[in-house]
């Protein structure tokens, strides 16, 4: 995590306020750490990504906003890992009619 941002969290944990992330923030993450500086990305190895995505994840109340679409995201990824998630899905509603009909 960038040091601003490692600071900002911590600040706001002094506080005793709960942070929250939900799986879009996750996925949206993912798939801007995975993208190729040149197109404005990060530029992160998969990696890279997966440490801070766990961090994350770690720092973060994770909201039930249909996290199965996370749980189909990072099977996704630990099965195609060399994939960024924008190549496999273009947005959360695509994932979500996926989950939907059942597709697997």
């Amino acid at each position: 995590m960038n040091g601003n941002a490692l600071n900002a969290v911590i600040t706001l944990r002094k506080t005793g306020k709960q942070l929250c992330i939900t799986p879009q923030n996750l996925i949206e993450f993912w798939a801007a750490a995975t993208c190729p500086l040149g197109v404005n990305g990060l530029g992160m190895a998969v990696d890279e990504a997966s440490r801070e995505f766990a961090q994350m994840k770690g720092f973060f109340m994770l909201q039930p906003n249909i996290p199965e679409v996370l749980v189909v995201c990072e099977q996704l990824v630990a099965d195609l890992g060399r994939l960024r998630i924008a190549d496999i899905f273009n947005s959360e509603r695509l994932v979500i009619e996926v989950l939907q009909d059942g597709v697997s």
